[in-house]
């Protein structure tokens, strides 16, 4: 979408009330109780495209609302070592990343290391045929290279997992488990309804179309309420 439609949402929640949170706050809630704004609500990024840091974080930081953003390690990787920055269609690199980081707005996550695909394999889908076994070594292996990756470039792994193109399954949630995500995001455009006590597994998210006002847009979204 362009920035102008992003900041026609801005504007709208900044009106009616709808405030932006952490899912660090949103943690806090779930285990302790601690109190949310009223209408809270989490801007969520996937795949990590440079345009996030040279477009969207200068008004994030305007508005002062924070936002998470879910990188693709291989791609992280790719525009570390060819040096692109166009931001037309670049993607973070390890300068970016390290920057993002360091911002209190911002949550880092994870939308897999190099499984970000609709080929043979679907994002973090099984393969038919495939064992549960050999299915868990293929995503931990690059869940953990991802984790690696970040531990060695910010010093922190995300406890955020946002599945590629929200292909999940009940053995994939307990990969995430076993991985140590609290919190893991799927594309099933629902309202999560969360109570403290509540675990933070399969959030449902609305995905943000070109084409629609704020009004429609964000119309549509409190129907289902």
């Amino acid at each position: 979408i362009p920035l102008s439609l992003l900041e026609e949402d801005f504007q709208y929640m900044k009106k009616h009330n709808i405030n932006p949170i952490s899912f660090e706050q949103l943690k806090l809630y779930a285990e302790k109780g601690e109190k949310l704004p009223e209408n809270p609500i989490i801007i969520t990024f996937d795949d990590g495209e440079r345009s996030f840091i040279t477009k969207v974080l200068p008004l994030l930081e305007e508005y002062k609302y924070p936002a998470n953003m879910n990188l693709v390690g291989s791609l992280v990787e790719l525009y570390t070592k060819n040096g692109d920055t166009d931001d037309r269609y670049a993607y973070l690199n390890e300068s970016d990343v390290k920057k993002l980081a360091k911002n209190p707005l911002i949550s880092l996550g994870c939308h897999s290391y190099n499984l970000h695909s609709l080929s043979t394999r679907r994002g973090m889908g099984k393969i038919y045929g495939e064992s549960n076994s050999a299915y868990s070594e293929i995503i931990k292996t690059d869940i953990e290279k991802l984790n690696e990756k970040l531990l060695s470039n910010i010093g922190e792994r995300p406890y955020i997992l946002a599945y590629p193109y929200g292909i999940r399954n009940d053995t994939l949630l307990e990969i995430a488990k076993d991985e140590n995500f609290p919190v893991t995001l799927s594309c099933r455009e629902s309202i999560n309804k969360i109570s403290v006590g509540d675990e933070l597994f399969e959030l449902g998210r609305f995905n943000r179309p070109y084409g629609k006002s704020s009004d429609i847009y964000f119309e549509n979204i409190i129907k289902q309420k």
